[in-house]
Parts: C-alpha cells; structure tokens; sequence
C-alpha cells in the first residue's frame, strides 16, 4: 500500500498547523515547536486516509467503488487478524444503507474538534453536502489560495 505520507503540499490556512501523515499512518498536527496525534479507531483513519488519497473528492452513494482500496488501507491498520472480519466492517462501512459511514465521519470530525478550534479543524476533517463529493478542504486547495 503506497500512502503519501509527509506534509500537506497545498495551501495552508493562516494559524492553522500542518498535517502530517507518517510512516506508520499516525496523523500528526504540527505546531512551531510540537506537535499533536489525532487519534482515531482504524477504521476512522483508514477512512480519512482514503479521502486524503482521493483529493478530488468521494460521492458517499459511490463509496462501494472503493472498497477494495479501502480495504487495503485497514488491512495496514486493523489489529484484527482475521481477514472475514475487516472485510466485514469494510462491507458494513461501505453499504450505503447502514449508518457506519455517517457515524465514521463524525468520530473523524470530533478527532479534530478535540484539538483544534472548529473554524480551523473544519479545514482538516471530511465535509460535503448530503448527495454532493465529500472531501478534505485542505487537500483540495490549490497551491498559493489563501483561506
């Protein structure tokens, strides 16, 4: 599995702190002189970490195109060991009549809210309106756009 891990390269919002994806997919918020984890379940960050591959953005009606990338992802991350049950929560995740996917974007969004001010974690957590592409604000920025 191949994740772009290091700093945002796109535009960062004044006072806001960076990004970072390391080697082992924790996710950092790096300030001047600290930095913080934003702690999520694996299922959360594989989650995110698939927006963060996908710039551009998901449509949440055609998640279920995603699942074997997604599935990649939490197999890098799940501490279960039983290949059924990752694909279990891949499936249930994905399925666009149960509720996981709501649910797992929200416990993402209140990882960022618990470190961040809203009108800065609202850069960094997924957001979209019901039925239009979701996505990482702060990924879709263009080099040089001021926020």
């Amino acid at each position: 599995m191949t994740i772009s891990s290091g700093k945002i390269p796109k535009a960062q919002p004044s006072g806001c702190p960076t990004l970072i994806i390391d080697e082992a997919y924790q996710i950092w918020l790096c300030y001047e002189d600290t930095r913080v984890e934003v702690k999520m379940t694996p299922l959360c960050k594989a989650l995110y970490l698939l927006f963060w591959q996908n710039p551009q953005g998901i449509i949440l009606y055609e998640l279920h195109t995603y699942e074997s990338e997604l599935l990649e992802i939490y197999k890098h991350l799940s501490p279960h060991h039983s290949y059924w049950l990752m694909q279990a929560n891949i499936n249930r995740l994905v399925n666009r009549y149960n509720n996981s996917i709501h649910e797992k974007l929200s416990r993402v969004k209140q990882a960022f809210l618990k470190l961040l001010p809203a009108d800065q974690a609202k850069y960094f957590y997924i957001v979209g309106k019901r039925r239009e592409v979701k996505k990482i604000v702060f990924c879709s920025l263009s080099p040089g756009t001021s926020i």
